[in-house]
C-alpha cells in the first residue's frame, strides 16, 4: 500500500460511552485544524464550547450524524466531554497520548 493510499485510510477504535461503546475514528490534521480555528471563538461563551464539543464528536463517532442538538441536549455534559477528550487522546491531541 503506498503512503498516499496510507493518508485516506481511517483509524479506529471501540471505547466504553455511558454503558454501551461506541467506534471511534482519529482525527484528520484538516479536522483538527478547524476544531482549533472553531476553538478560538469560545472564550467565555459556553454555548459555543458545546459547539465545539458537538463538532468533534461529530467528526469522529461513527453514527453520529444522526444526532440532532435535541439528542446532544440529553446527554450529560460530563460524558460529552469526557467522549470529546477521549477522542483528542487518541487523535494525539493531548499530553497523555498511550492508547
Amino acid at each position: 500500500m503506498s503512503f498516499k493510499e496510507l493518508a485516506s485510510k481511517r483509524i479506529k477504535k471501540s471505547i466504553k460511552f455511558m454503558g454501551g461503546n461506541v467506534e471511534i475514528k482519529k482525527l484528520t490534521v484538516a479536522e483538527v485544524k478547524e476544531i482549533q480555528e472553531m476553538s478560538k471563538t469560545v472564550g467565555e461563551n459556553e454555548e459555543q464550547g458545546f459547539e465545539v464539543l458537538k463538532f468533534v464528536v461529530s467528526l469522529a463517532v461513527e453514527g453520529s450524524e444522526e444526532m440532532t442538538d435535541a439528542d446532544y441536549e440529553q446527554i450529560p455534559l460530563e460524558e460529552l466531554d469526557k467522549l470529546a477528550k477521549e477522542i483528542t487522546k487518541y487523535s494525539g491531541l493531548s499530553d497523555d497520548t498511550k492508547n
